[in-house]
């Protein structure tokens, strides 16, 4: 499949500037490596600060008013679910307005309380107990959300109702599968606790059920309000009448599932300063409605015609919206990654089994090219490896991109039989054509991903491998590859960025019941006497001083396994309109943030 899709000059030119830097390079010149940002060390305690955000000036802050009606145009969701365990991770979008998680965040690495107000680890890393503030928050049909409802949460999202939902059909095997490193999930020891204990160490528990989390699974319903919309197989009708404890309710008879969601504000939220938080995070606007616009155009009429007060955005569009009178732009620092997945090479039997053809494919990539002609380095970071990025818990220097180099590529094909007597001839040891195909989609928060894609197929072609670009839909082509149906491909995608990578990292080398993991089975050859002990050792570490280091050095040997590719971090950017006069997302943090900040004039 040919693109014949590019959007402008300056990628016309990019692809001009990928096949003179090839040539360029390939005759001993190289370009100047971009500076690290800020990075954390490789030995710091993993309390990396996140990136910080420009505050409000004092005529903003006095411009501000209360009040008023909030339009915010995103350019998709998930698959639209308010149950929060059904949800995937574009769904926080909305879910984040009438819903809160466990525990609370500030972004990056920061934890504040929330519905729990302490928590806390054995030394074994095993045992979780959190204390929740029992008796003071309210639900938007008045309940009082108690120790109880937190259990609910919990044990139907990995105890042993979580079993019964599943056998029941209301869950799918992918939506409980973390629950396979969970061995009880208990009231206790206090009146105002509860326990999760696993089977394997997971410092990163308390992160994962928090605001800075990449999904929903740690909104926290009343369970009255699920039990009383119990359907034939699990809470169907939760889906008509959601009931969270944020502060904006969902108005359902403005909204339409998949297009249009609509909140009001709601007056008795818990966080305030006056119920003892640090801050009030009461929205102070009305009514909110977000509404899905995936054409940039539309979203940006809207915030001209002044229809929308917010829009999610991208770096092709920071022109027309700075060309706006009274507009304006905040910078999600760190928001999302460019995840580079070369798919079930764990099979013998494919061209990518091999490391060396794997790393081949990453000397291959011109990212120079990538970050300074597809994009700018103002919206891309190239200091990444998959999801560690430089202000996340183990990044170090060592984990910077490999260096453009073919000859390099062409030394590891040659040392495995591929590529014939040069490299180049595109084969594999076999003497058979190297054929895969590269999976995409358009993505709200980095455009041009098929156009990168593009770039990845010509880099490659340099081999002489023969890759086909498909430019398919997003929910449909992540479906495919938890089915496993691209084996020895390679998909290119964004993912939500985090602080703490335990969870992906768990879940990819050592989780066989997860379907997009990155090795077959962790307990089997070649990984049970290599890559297992590894990870499990580096994610085993319990001193906070030293865990940051292990966390690198792990990093830094799953970054020559290369199953995951180098990639890149991504600055997402907001537009705001004219009467906005103020909003601060959260960093390290994806999709829509912190929206209390969201102030209008």
């Amino acid at each position: 499949m040919r693109l014949h899709r590019f959007l402008n000059a300056r990628l016309l030119l990019a692809l001009g500037l990928a096949a003179g830097l090839i040539a360029a390079v390939a005759c001993g010149g190289a370009s100047d490596e971009p500076a690290p940002a800020a990075p954390a060390s490789s030995g710091d305690s993993g309390a990396a600060a996140p990136t910080a955000m420009p505050e409000a000036t004092e005529a903003m802050m006095m411009a501000e008013s209360s009040g008023g009606h909030v339009n915010l145009l995103v350019t998709n969701i998930g698959n639209g679910k308010f149950d929060p365990f059904l949800t995937e991770g574009e769904d926080l979008k909305f879910q984040r307005i009438f819903q809160v998680a466990m525990v609370g965040g500030g972004g990056g690495s920061e934890l504040t309380p929330a519905v729990a107000k302490d928590w806390s680890v054995s030394d074994d890393g095993l045992t979780w107990t959190f204390t929740v503030n029992d008796g003071t928050i309210t639900a938007h049909d008045g309940s009082v959300i108690t120790r109880d409802d937190v259990f609910f949460n919990l044990d139907s999202r990995m105890g042993e109702e979580a079993a019964s939902l599943l056998a029941a059909t209301y869950y799918e095997p992918r939506d409980v599968a973390f629950a396979e490193r969970v061995d009880q999930v208990l009231k206790g020891p206090a009146d105002d606790q509860v326990q999760v204990v696993f089977n394997t160490v997971r410092l990163d528990f308390a992160f994962n059920w928090s605001e800075n989390a990449q999904g929903a699974d740690a909104m926290i319903v009343p369970e009255a309000a699920m039990r009383a919309r119990a359907g034939a197989t699990g809470f169907e009708g939760y889906e008509d009448d959601p009931i969270g404890i944020g502060s904006m309710m969902v108005n359902m008879d403005e909204t339409i599932h998949e297009q249009r969601y609509s909140f009001e504000k709601f007056d008795d939220f818990f966080w305030t300063t006056a119920n003892g938080y640090a801050e009030d995070r009461s929205v102070t606007f009305d009514t909110l409605t977000m509404e899905l616009v995936p054409e940039p155009a539309a979203r940006l009429a809207a915030l001209r015609s002044g229809d929308a007060q917010l829009i999610e955005a991208n770096i092709n569009m920071i022109g027309d919206i700075n060309g706006i009178d009274g507009a304006g732009i905040a910078w999600q620092k760190e928001s999302s990654y460019n995840w580079v997945v070369y798919v079930d090479c764990w099979d013998e039997s494919l061209w990518c089994f091999p490391v060396e053809a794997r790393q081949a494919a990453e000397y291959a990539i011109n990212k120079e090219t990538i970050a300074n002609g597809l994009y700018t380095p103002e919206s891309v970071n190239m200091d990444s490896w998959s999801h560690v990025t430089p202000n996340s818990l183990g990044w170090g220097e060592n984990l910077r991109p490999r260096p453009y180099d073919v000859a390099k590529a062409k030394e590891l094909l040659m040392s495995i039989g591929y590529g014939g007597a040069d490299g180049s001839d595109g084969t594999d040891a076999n003497g058979e054509q190297i054929s895969f195909k590269v999976y995409t989609w358009e993505a709200g928060d980095l455009p041009l991903l098929p156009d990168l894609a593009q770039l990845y197929k010509d880099f490659w072609s340099e081999l002489g491998w023969d890759v086909e670009v498909v430019v398919g839909d997003a929910a449909a082509t992540r479906q495919q590859w938890n089915n496993r149906e691209f084996p020895g491909d390679v998909l290119v995608r964004t993912n939500e960025a985090r602080f703490d990578g335990t969870s992906i990292t768990q879940g990819g080398y050592l989780n066989p019941a997860i379907a997009w993991r990155a090795v077959d089975n962790y307990e089997n050859e070649p990984w049970a006497s290599t890559t297992t002990p590894i990870v499990e050792q580096g994610l085993s570490d319990l001193n906070p001083d030293t865990r940051a280091a292990s966390y690198n050095e792990m990093y830094d040997y799953l970054q020559e396994q290369t199953y995951w590719g180098d990639g890149f971090n991504t600055n997402v950017p907001w537009g705001l309109g004219s009467d906005v006069a103020s909003y601060e997302p959260w960093s390290l943090v994806p999709y829509v943030t912190a929206i209390w900040t969201l102030k209008l004039k």
